[in-house]
């Protein structure tokens, strides 16, 4: 943990912040939040289900940025479409 020291008014403080597991804020709309609440299991946490849906548009593009239309998994060879 790396030291982080604060203080207002003459006081010095002291606070310990784990470099391991940083957190960051994002901001977005009541718009955009109702829409995550609606999606998400009830008692999800944001980043638990952010992740997932970044993972479920890395799989759907298949990391090359584009839609993939055949369903994952169930890619055919040429020869199987006669």
């Amino acid at each position: 943990m790396q030291p982080r020291e604060t203080g207002t008014a003459g006081y010095r403080e002291v606070i310990f912040v784990s470099t391991a597991n940083l957190r960051t804020t994002v901001s977005v709309s009541q718009t955009t939040k109702a829409r995550l609440d609606k999606w998400r299991a009830t008692g999800q946490c944001y980043d638990g289900f952010l992740c997932q849906l970044v993972d479920l548009w890395e799989q759907t593009h298949n990391g090359t940025g584009r839609y993939e239309t055949e369903p994952l998994g169930q890619k055919f060879s040429s020869s199987s479409h006669i």
